[in-house]
């Protein structure tokens, strides 16, 4: 669980390493809160990883039901926002965000969940090129990643792992 891994980390590297938060992305209320008790606690954040997803249901967009949709973008594309949005303003220089995606991004039946993702590589993609101009250094913009899938490692920017 969370929990174990982050009293693994803490007892190997300190109180101040690592937090184990539970929160939903689809819950404004819920991201404010992680963020502020993230800063509070660990005085501050230096890796943000946007990995939480909803898969939905895989089928056509033209029957696709509309709460379903309504759903998957909340965790999916929302949340991230409102995540970077909270953590963005007190990062520091060197700090990283990475927001996971996938190959699926645009892919046709695979319904909100492609979309979501082809929604996460233009967010990425954005706010990379945002951060570059109000820091006036590309080198220092790299606090944004996204991985892993082919499909967005071609855009401009992107950063890949295997």
């Amino acid at each position: 669980t969370a929990n174990e891994v982050a009293s693994e980390i803490t007892a190997r590297h300190g109180d101040e390493a690592a937090l184990a938060i539970v929160a939903s992305t689809a819950l404004e209320s819920e991201c404010r809160v992680a963020v502020e008790r993230t800063l509070s606690v660990l005085g501050g954040l230096h890796v943000l990883v946007n990995n939480a997803a909803l898969l939905g249901e895989l089928r056509p967009l033209a029957d696709y039901p509309m709460e379903v949709w309504e759903r998957v973008m909340q965790v999916n594309v929302n949340g991230t926002l409102r995540l970077i949005q909270g953590v963005l303003p007190g990062m520091p220089d060197g700090g990283a965000i990475v927001n996971i995606t996938s190959g699926a991004a645009g892919r046709a039946g695979r319904g909100a969940y492609a979309i979501s993702k082809l929604a996460l590589d233009g967010i990425t993609g954005m706010l990379r090129e945002e951060l570059a101009r109000v820091m006036d250094d590309r080198s220092s913009a790299a606090r944004v990643a996204w991985c892993p899938g082919t499909r967005c490692s071609s855009s401009p920017g992107a950063a890949t792992w295997s």
